[in-house]
């Protein structure tokens, strides 16, 4: 019977596969490339080498986690494609996974004192925009994902209340307007 979980993320430039064991949640294996645009030509060799090097086969994937953004509308493309091909192949299930809270459930699960923040995952969108959503330590959510312009009043009422982390590939742009605030 398989047992094995198969996960794709290409939101973002980070094209990465992983392989875990749904029974003891162990993680097998992980592999992933930061090449711009190349995930249509090396996702499919990641998932083969990745089942090789763990010594597993395609029979063995009881299912197909694949992110679902928000992100690079081609890479999210790529990685649905891939996902329900296999799926298909295989009849098995497939489960969509938010980039945004997967990111924020990370980094909570590694913060101290976790309840004491909320999490702010950004996605760089380009020019002075990011997608964001805010998150509890619980992974509660009291934004959800959304196209943010980045000026002084983004997330003004947040900040004034509460203690938030800002973490992801578009934070970096927001640091400097909060600094100016």
């Amino acid at each position: 019977m398989p047992t094995l979980l198969l996960s794709l993320e290409t939101s973002s430039p980070v094209c990465s596969v992983a392989l875990h064991d749904l029974t003891s949640g162990k993680l097998l294996g992980q592999s992933e490339l930061r090449l711009e645009k190349s995930h249509s030509s090396h996702l499919s060799v990641l998932i083969s080498q990745l089942l090789e090097n763990t010594g597993h086969a395609l029979a063995d994937v009881a299912a197909v986690a694949v992110s679902d953004g928000p992100g690079s509308y081609t890479g999210l493309r790529i990685g649905a494609a891939a996902a329900k091909g296999l799926c298909y192949a295989l009849d098995i299930p497939l489960v969509a996974v938010s980039t945004l809270q997967s990111l924020a459930h990370q980094v909570a699960r590694s913060t101290a004192r976790a309840e004491q923040f909320l999490y702010c995952p950004m996605l760089d969108a380009r020019r002075q925009e990011v997608y964001a959503a805010l998150y509890t330590h619980d992974g509660r959510e009291l934004l959800a994902p959304t196209p943010l312009i980045l000026d002084a009043a983004t997330l003004s009422e947040q900040l004034a209340a509460h203690s938030v982390l800002f973490f992801g590939s578009g934070a970096g742009k927001f640091q400097p307007v909060v600094a100016r605030t």
